[in-house]
């Protein structure tokens, strides 16, 4: 997906997310259960071996088993003739089984994620964002705004409804809210005191939320987003909401309640067309009356706590994991090199690879290393990180190895290699996520080195 106004891009960059999954979810064994069973004879609907199939979970799985998937990650308009490309990327979940190929050009980056031929069930997933750049590009910077949600009143609690006498809705009303701030997406609240469908417990902002009555009022929430609007693009505040009646549909509190679909208290978007112009307080009250929300924008003058990572989506399957602030605004990736003298020292108990990296702002994160026996034709056996080589793969597939150390770096095997020609690229990643792009082959930052195993 790549977003027209990124809200976590710190400078003048363009943002593409991806996330792929096995992980297809009730919605995915719908859609395979309807293609696959046909209605009983002479009915127009679904019988009951359509909603077995539907709750049986290997139906939510869908392959990826040697799938490939390539797309472009746009980059912003050149601000000079000679401006080099630049990028960061954020990791949004751990990957299984996928290997991510990233290549500059100029229009952007040409990413490919390519899954490996599993058994039928194995779980493959890759999740990551990315943004594009320009090296050392300040022009056009985004303006950071903090939202805060201050307090939500629940006019009409919709259970009982009495517009709709096909449900038995009793008090109190199930509400689930959430809100999508230019593309912030946050479960507000609730799974209810009874919990949900699946269990566990996903970060929610109004618990109560789930239990509610005509009139009942939650203030003082005081929960803020942090957020950076590009110039000349608008703020969009929208809020999703349902009353929920339907059973098993997470993340509604469990009842007994029967009925033909969940209650719609109303979704609303509130937009200004600038930054300035979304400032101050504001009460959204959503077409019905049902609920109304107050919140307030506020300009915050320096970088601060950066943008605020993902947010819950009320599901834990669906959480994001953990994500770290970005506590700092870098446009220059870091560069690192092998060392002058003493780069590469092989023996028989293995080799050790030493270097530098630096960076000019937020300091480095990480230093990576791929190591590659080189066969011929395009083809390369990787180090792993016991080690060893592992099987033959394009060369173009890279085996990344973290080192240890960041300035001063080191990596090191405890297994001698087999005798043949190897090369060695080192790469930095700036706590900003910047990655470094370019290769040197030559002079005092040379990054790839080429060296012999007797």
């Amino acid at each position: 997906m790549h977003r027209a106004v990124p809200y976590q891009a710190v400078a003048r960059e363009s943002e593409t997310d991806a996330y792929i999954s096995t992980k297809g979810t009730g919605a995915h064994a719908e859609e395979k259960c309807s293609h696959d069973l046909k209605p009983p004879a002479g009915q127009p609907f679904q019988g009951p071996a359509f909603t077995a199939c539907v709750h049986d979970t290997s139906n939510e799985y869908q392959s990826l088993s040697g799938k490939t998937f390539s797309f472009v990650v746009a980059a912003p308009p050149r601000p000079s003739p000679h401006a080099r490309l630049r990028y960061r990327e954020i990791q949004r979940i751990p990957s299984h089984h996928a290997t991510e190929r990233v290549t500059p050009a100029g229009d952007g980056l040409h990413v490919t994620i390519s899954f490996d031929k599993v058994a039928a069930g194995t779980l493959e997933d890759f999740g990551r964002s990315w943004f594009v750049g320009w090296e050392g590009d300040r022009s056009g910077t985004p303006t950071h705004l903090r939202w805060t949600l201050e307090s939500i009143k629940v006019n009409k609690s919709l259970d009982p409804n009495p517009s709709r006498a096909q449900q038995t809705g009793v008090p109190p009303g199930e509400y689930n809210v959430y809100v999508d701030i230019n593309g912030f997406w946050q479960f507000v609240g609730g799974r209810g005191p009874t919990g949900a469908v699946t269990g566990g417990a996903p970060t929610q902002w109004i618990p109560g939320l789930g239990a509610v009555t005509d009139g009942q009022v939650f203030s003082n929430i005081n929960r803020s987003v942090d957020f950076f609007v590009p110039p000349g693009k608008p703020v969009r505040l929208f809020v999703d909401t349902r009353e929920c009646d339907l059973p098993h549909m997470d993340p509604c509190a469990l009842t007994t309640e029967l009925s033909d679909g969940n209650d719609a208290p109303g979704d609303h978007a509130d937009t200004f067309p600038s930054a300035a112009a979304a400032l101050g307080e504001h009460k959204l009250v959503p077409s019905g009356d049902d609920y109304e929300m107050t919140y307030r924008v506020d300009r915050i003058a320096s970088f601060g706590p950066g943008p605020t990572p993902p947010g819950s989506t009320g599901i834990p399957s669906s959480t994001p994991s953990d994500q770290r602030h970005l506590h700092c605004s870098d446009v220059r990736a870091p560069v690192s090199w092998f060392a002058p003298a003493g780069a590469v020292s092989v023996s028989s108990h293995g080799l050790r690879l030493r270097g530098r990296a630096s960076d000019d702002r937020c300091g480095v994160d990480r230093v990576a290393v791929a190591v590659s026996q080189h066969l011929g034709h395009h083809r390369c056996r990787y180090l792993r990180a016991d080690g060893k080589l592992a099987h033959t793969t394009k060369c173009s597939r890279p085996r990344w190895l973290r080192a240890t150390g960041r300035t001063h770096w080191v990596l090191r095997t405890a297994h001698a290699l087999p005798a043949g020609a190897y090369v060695a690229h080192v790469i930095a990643v700036d706590r900003a996520g910047n990655i470094e792009l370019y290769t040197h082959r030559t002079g005092p930052h040379r990054n790839y080195i080429g060296f012999r195993v007797p």
